[in-house]
């Protein structure tokens, strides 16, 4: 019930934002890992990844950076003494010629 629903309206709203689905399920993995540390990872709305005619290997660097990135935000708040841990991710991404920006933020919310 509530868990399942919370679930797919997750998996819902990164879909909505993130139209490449090998990232877009590698966020939900990040989601997922963030909440196995009771941490609360959401993703701003303003957030937006359009589906991008990019090789593969970018796609992996992406994935990379965007892992070890949340990777170290969860660890440094996994040893905070906060009440409530909450992450913002805020991202844009963009192709200027034939490079790919990645305009990343991870904020701590308190």
């Amino acid at each position: 019930p509530q868990l399942t629903s919370d679930y797919q309206q997750n998996i819902g709203y990164i879909m909505a934002r993130v139209k490449m689905p090998v990232i877009a399920g590698f966020l939900i993995g990040k989601m997922n890992y963030a909440q196995e540390h009771d941490i609360i990872l959401n993703i701003s709305e303003s957030s937006y990844l359009p589906k991008l005619a990019i090789l593969r290997r970018e796609v992996t660097n992406i994935i990379k950076i965007l892992g070890n990135i949340i990777d170290n935000a969860v660890d440094a708040l996994s040893d905070s003494n906060n009440y409530q841990k909450k992450l913002m991710y805020c991202y844009d991404m963009m192709m200027r010629g034939r490079h790919l920006l990645l305009l990343l933020r991870i904020m701590v919310v308190v």
